[in-house]
């Protein structure tokens, strides 16, 4: 089977810092084109990258341009699709283009206290503000408002200095004693800071203790990192004489500390939208009504302040906390991209700035392609996972604000500092009324806007989101709910290593995440920024499709079906190999790739699945509902909802809850088809706005089934459901089941590291299922048991293996009971083999092998580090010859890493995993055979070769050096041992005969 384009994968095309040539633009697309990839995303990247070409092509200098546009007609000419990133690099959305005016900006403010029953003239504080650009630039500011709180507190601002511990292995910063011993709530800034990614738990290094005499301290609380320089907690109520803050290891500046006598707004930077932790609600504010200013407290003294700065104002009696309140910009620029091409991150809340940048930008790319931008060219856009960092101001939100919740902004600002207004739950459900306002702002101002500006240009668009946690505070569904492709992604899957990047369980999650806004909403394609790999994790030019596949079937399994592999760099001239990569990313798939040649059978196998996963709609049991103030990449980065093995799930959002679901008396139903038979309330939701209240209460008035997850475990919600496939072994096994108006089709992947037959049943009667194998485009027949609502069939699966179930016409017979076929030994090849090298990279001219080994147990270097393709070749003598009979299989044992076959001159097939087995029957013939073996490892040798000191002759060149000379080598080469098994053919003939009966 020849899939269609629209199955097939794309790649990820990096322009790497100006080394750019149209002889390598040429070489990279028909490279492309030669092995089955159906299109790329174009990037402009740089990542230090050093220069490798004559002349460096800046970003839209016209000879950059007139590049990009050979680029493009040559796509064009070879029928590959193209789409462009929302900006060069890949952080989001910016460049030198936007004004400051248009950029991301950020909330400031400055307090100052004063005595009331007088005039007050003073000149406040003027907030920080961002220069830009930081060197040779000026401060931008704007004021908001000025505010002023009745009897509120400002905390108690020191730096702290370390007292000496002799040999204690803490370091310990006393609070001076002259401070109250009633303290509720700290805010600290010592230059630790939680990681943003993977939604992993803040670190803690630190601690709060107490002591009455000055010589026994007990724990108090600990202080966990906060995501911004300054981090705001409450103290269980504690009285104490003496004060301390303990560190475990050394902070990485001396610690500022601010101290309160009344409770804060516990975890506020994060709840005010200044980071988003995946965490921040399981730390509630605990405060009583005296820690509270009642909203009648706060005064408006915006029109009391001038242009200058200065304050007049005639203060009532009582104590004032007075704030001003100004924006600036977050100064956050496009990354990682050339130098001409970097500029700020634009706002994504402010719709006019963003729709300026994203028409300049795309009439640049008009402008560069000559008007090819749509139906030809460019024909898509992509907007990459969030990289830009937070945004909580623009000159519009106190409108957007009170249009959206209902009442005014102004009186509530206070509690974005940190002051409880009115009382906790009050201040809290501000805060939640904030972060869905500009999350609501996110989605409209960028997502919807650059889908309507893409649009008009023709353009289809992929929108990618969070990928690790929770990274800013838009909705991903929402957002992805804009798309025509929603996107995910998910990096290579490697045993026991694991760096700062998104987990195999947070990847699941952003899959299934895209995968239901396409179930829901009617989308064709899944799209999955695919393989990813970071090399300082180990591993660097090591991959190849056997080790790829585990990773490729768990995208299949959370509902991708188009792959788009990271990553394939440019590569402008021929002298540099492996060659440019980006960074310390890969997986460095490119035309100088050893096995670049070889990657056609792995396409296809990705292209054959991808087609199988894009037909009919996607059949799944249960709705799950998330909630209104977290992400699914954040609740559910670390463990997924407890769905019980055979039933598949879609995750819902409020949008679409409110939006697209109905009740039909039977089933939950969506405008594009999809049907669900219960809906579960997740026990993460901790906020049911009035909108969300009233469906759930709609949909039960209906009888519908609605559950909540906080009550009874899920297991009892799916008891009354048949489930939709089974299996008397379910360890590491994964299905997929999609529905055409005629066929089932359902995809089993067996996750083991090993063969093993299944008794698989799957909710499905009459039909005859047979056996789909994408890597071979091979049909094969099952047996199998029809029963009165579902059919049991007999499924052998080989290690790692992922084999489609099609259940298409009526079966002839209601069972049919297969003979295992068998298989013997004919012969094992132990006949030396003759191995040609390519000197070109080190090995010599030809080698005899008198038995297999790896290469890394050769005692010639050239040899023991060869990367690349040698030629092994032998003979083998078969006195007998019948096909009807029986078939002659190959097997060659332990490979590492692809093998091509010929037998007789004639072309067999490509081995690219384990089992490196393949029918030669008819290739055979009576008497000799000559064998002819092209195995091809992977750079990783070569690359370590290069490092050893007697080295006399460098053959690769890498920008990132990931390998030392004595980093262990990888297994290559054909290792065998070379059998050639028989099989014999009567299994057609039993089917045939149980099928006469």
């Amino acid at each position: 089977m020849n899939p269609p384009e629209e199955a097939r994968p794309r790649v990820w095309w990096h322009w790497m810092n100006g080394n750019i040539t149209k002889d390598g633009i040429r070489k990279d697309l028909e490279w492309m084109k030669r092995v089955g990839i159906g299109g790329f995303h174009h990037f402009d990247a740089a990542l230090d990258t050093t220069s490798v070409v004559k002349e460096r092509l800046v970003y839209m200098s016209p000879k950059w341009k007139d590049a990009f546009h050979y680029a493009v007609q040559l796509a064009d000419s070879l029928g590959m699709d193209m789409a462009i990133a929302s900006c060069p690099g890949w952080s989001n959305t910016g460049g030198p283009w936007v004004k400051p005016e248009q950029a991301m900006k950020k909330l400031v403010w400055t307090t100052h206290a004063v005595k009331g029953n007088r005039k007050v003239s003073l000149k406040l504080p003027h907030p920080d503000a961002t220069t830009y650009p930081a060197k040779g630039g000026k401060p931008w500011y704007q004021d908001i408002c000025v505010v002023a709180m009745k009897n509120a507190e400002k905390g108690t601002a020191m730096s702290l200095t370390a007292e000496k511990n002799g040999e204690s292995s803490h370091v310990v910063f006393p609070i001076p004693s002259s401070y109250p011993s009633g303290i509720k709530a700290l805010s600290i800034n010592d230059g630790f800071y939680r990681s943003i990614w993977a939604a992993q738990p803040a670190p803690v290094s630190k601690w709060l203790e107490g002591s009455d005499d000055g010589k026994t301290y007990r724990r108090i609380c600990d202080i966990p990192h906060g995501s911004i320089s300054w981090q705001t907690i409450n103290i269980p109520t504690t009285t104490a004489t003496y004060f301390r803050i303990v560190y475990d290891k050394q902070p990485p500046r001396t610690p500022q500390i601010r101290l309160f006598t009344a409770a804060r707004i516990n975890h506020v930077e994060e709840k005010a939208g200044f980071a988003t932790p995946s965490d921040m609600m399981d730390h509630p504010t605990m405060a009583s009504m005296e820690d509270a200013v009642p909203l009648t407290d706060v005064v408006d003294l915006t029109d009391k302040m001038g242009p200058d700065g200065k304050l007049t104002w005639n203060a009532p009696e009582g104590d004032w906390l007075i704030l001003r309140f100004g924006y600036t910009l977050t100064g956050k620029e496009n990354h990682p991209a050339p130098r001409e091409a970097t500029g700020l991150e634009v706002s994504k809340i402010d719709k006019d700035a963003f729709t300026a940048f994203l028409e300049h930008y795309l009439n640049m790319y008009r402008d560069a392609t000559a008007d090819n931008i749509g139906k030809k060219g460019i024909r898509a856009l992509l907007i990459d996972s969030y990289e830009a960092g937070w945004e909580t101001w623009t000159p519009r939100m106190a409108e957007e604000f009170e249009r959206r919740r209902g009442y005014p902004l102004l009186p509530w600002m206070p509690v974005l500092t940190g002051q409880i207004i009115g009382s906790a739950e009050r201040s809290e459900n501000f805060l939640f009324d904030w972060r869905t306002t500009i999350g609501e702002l996110i989605d409209e101002c960028m997502y919807e806007n650059a889908a309507d500006i893409a649009h008009k240009k023709g353009l289809e668009t992929y929108f990618e989101a969070h990928e690790n946690g929770r990274l800013y505070l838009v909705d991903g569904m929402a957002a992805k709910s804009h798309s025509d492709i929603p996107m995910a992604a998910m990096w290579t899957i490697i045993t026991d290593k694991k760096l700062d990047n998104s987990s195999a369980t947070m990847a699941e999650s952003d899959i299934r995440e895209s995968a239901s806004v396409a179930h829901l909403y009617g989308k064709k394609f899944v799209a999955v920024e695919s393989m990813t790999v970071n090399g300082q994790a180990g591993g660097a030019y090591s991959y190849y499709p056997g080790s790829l596949k585990p990773t490729a079937d768990m995208e299949l399994a959370c509902g991708a079906n188009r792959f788009v592999i990271h990553e394939s760099s440019h590569q402008p001239v021929d002298d540099k190999r492996p060659g440019l990569g980006l960074g310390i990313y890969g997986q460095w798939f490119n035309r100088h790739e050893t096995w670049a040649e070889q990657a056609k059978p792995w396409l296809d196998y990705l292209a054959r699945s991808s087609y199988m996963m894009q037909q009919g709609r996607n059949v799944a049991d249960i709705l799950f509902y998330y909630g209104e103030d977290d992400v699914v990449t954040s609740l559910y980065g670390r463990q997924h909802p407890d769905i019980p093995f055979g039933f598949q799930f879609d995750y819902l959002n409020k949008k679409a809850l409110l939006d697209l679901i109905t009740f039909d008396g039977k089933h939950f139903v969506t405008p594009s088809g999809n049907q669900y038979k219960i809906l579960i309330i997740g026990k993460g939701c901790q906020h049911f706005s009035p909108a969300v209240e009233q469906k759930l209460k709609a949909l039960k008035e209906q009888g519908a089934p609605v559950f909540y997850e906080e009550r009874q475990p899920i297991a009892q919600m799916t008891a009354q459901i048949q489930p939709d496939f089974r299996a008397d072994d379910a360890r590491n096994l994964r299905f997929v089941h999609r529905q055409t108006d005629d066929t089932e089709i359902y995809w089993v992947n067996n996750r083991e590291n090993a063969p093993r037959t299944l008794n698989a049943t799957f909710r499905v009667s009459g039909k005859k299922p047979m056996l789909w194998r994408a890597e071979t485009a091979q049909i094969e027949d099952v047996s199998y048991d029809i029963s009165a609502d579902e059919t049991h069939v007999v499924l052998p699966l080989l290690e790692n293996d992922a084999v489609f179930v099609v259940f298409k016409g009526e079966a002839e017979s209601p069972k049919v009971t297969l003979e295992k076929q068998k298989e013997s030994l004919l012969c094992t090849i132990n006949t030396p083999w003759t191995v040609a090298f390519d000197e070109e990279w080190g090995g010599p001219k030809e080698a005899v092998f008198p038995q297999l080994i790896s290469y890394t147990e050769s005692a010639d270097n050239g040899i023991k580090y060869y990367s690349g393709t040698a030629c092994y070749t032998n003979h083998v003598t078969i006195d007998q010859i019948n096909p009807q009979q029986e078939r002659f299989l190959l097997d060659l044992g332990a490979v590492g890493c692809i093998a091509e076959v010929t037998v007789n001159g004639k072309q067999v097939g490509t081995l690219w995993k384990t089992p490196y087995k393949i029918d030669v029957t008819d290739a055979m013939r009576k008497g000799r055979n000559e064998l002819e073996i092209r195995v091809t490892n992977q750079w990783a040798n070569r690359i370590i070769g290069d490092q050893q000191p007697d080295c006399k002759k460098q053959y690769t060149y890498t920008p990132v050096k990931f390998y030392k000379a004595d980093d262990a080598l990888l297994p290559a080469g054909l290792m065998g041992p070379v059998r050639i098994w028989v099989k014999e053919t009567e299994y057609s003939q039993t089917i045939i005969n149980h099928k006469s009966k």
